[in-house]
């Protein structure tokens, strides 16, 4: 670990880096990637104070008492007192850093919240250009009746198992409206507290042996006697959901707000690249380490 004198000055930024790239504090780092992420951490010190310029930091509030939680959160599973010695700052330093780096979350958030607002032909165009997002595939509403397989209990040994429900599946054959009842009898389910009912299943839900046979099952139907790790099932489909597709009306807030975020993300990264164009020896490209606690 580089033993700088300023090292503490951008401590909370090296010690969020070596975190987040290596999920180990910067003094446990060779000195080379220590070196490394020291120097970003640099970089991100330079836009911070350049933002901050004439700001007050954040302190004294709620906020900064949720920051410090988080900020625990964060460096577990070491102390820190561990962490703050790994980059050398004491309690009262990290209350300035943290206070800093609240002040600097909040220019963020102001430089990014006023931005256009989306027009509903734009939300119009995102739907038409993106249409197989909101496909809805084809789904089915499924009852079940479970008999588990058990070798300490006489009546769920495997054969014992399988000829109850060869019997239930006999039975239903020649009345499957009776699969309801039948399940409330008889599943170890906890869906026979419902009449077996699974609700509304799209493909890949189930164990592959029984989602191949519930969708190949007409309405009304019931399957042959399936067997997963679970033990043996008996499946209905009680009703075929073909493929639609999401409206526009029903998915428009949500397009809304995902372009909204869109937006706020250019408008931070423009003032980022603003910053860091006019700090010495920083570019753009280079405007992209940690310079606040994650949202």
């Amino acid at each position: 670990m580089p033993t700088r004198p300023d090292v503490a000055d951008c401590g909370l930024q090296l010690l969020r880096l070596a975190l987040a790239r290596h999920r180990v504090l910067p003094d446990r780092l060779d000195e080379a990637t220590c070196n490394a992420l020291l120097a970003r951490a640099r970089q991100a010190r330079v836009i911070e104070r350049r933002a901050l310029a004439g700001a007050p930091s954040a302190s004294g509030d709620v906020a900064m008492a949720q920051h410090l939680t988080a900020f625990d959160e964060a460096i577990e599973p070491y102390t820190r007192h561990e962490a703050l010695s790994s980059v050398g700052l004491d309690e009262a330093r990290l209350a300035e850093a943290l206070g800093r780096e609240l002040a600097f979350d909040r220019l963020a958030r102001k430089a990014s919240a006023d931005v256009p607002p989306v027009t509903a032909g734009e939300i119009a165009r995102y739907y038409r250009e993106n249409i197989t997002r909101f496909a809805v595939p084809e789904r089915r509403v499924a009852r079940q009746i479970l008999v588990t397989v058990n070798e300490l209990i006489a009546e769920n040994h495997h054969a014992a198992a399988h000829a109850r429900i060869e019997a239930l599946h006999r039975e239903l054959a020649g009345a499957p409206e009776a699969f309801p009842a039948r399940a409330t009898e008889h599943s170890e389910c906890p869906s026979a507290l419902r009449e077996g009912l699974l609700g509304v299943v799209t493909q890949g839900q189930l164990y592959p042996e029984l989602d191949r046979a519930l969708f190949t099952l007409e309405e009304g139907a019931v399957s042959a006697v399936l067997e997963s790790p679970l033990g043996f099932h008996l499946l209905r489909c009680e009703r075929i959901l073909p493929p639609t597709r999401l409206e526009l009306d029903a998915v428009a807030p949500h397009i809304r707000r995902e372009l909204t975020a869109a937006r706020q993300r250019c408008a931070r990264r423009a003032w980022l690249d603003t910053l860091a164009t006019k700090a010495p020896g920083l570019g753009p490209a280079q405007a992209t380490p940690m310079l606040s606690a994650p949202a």
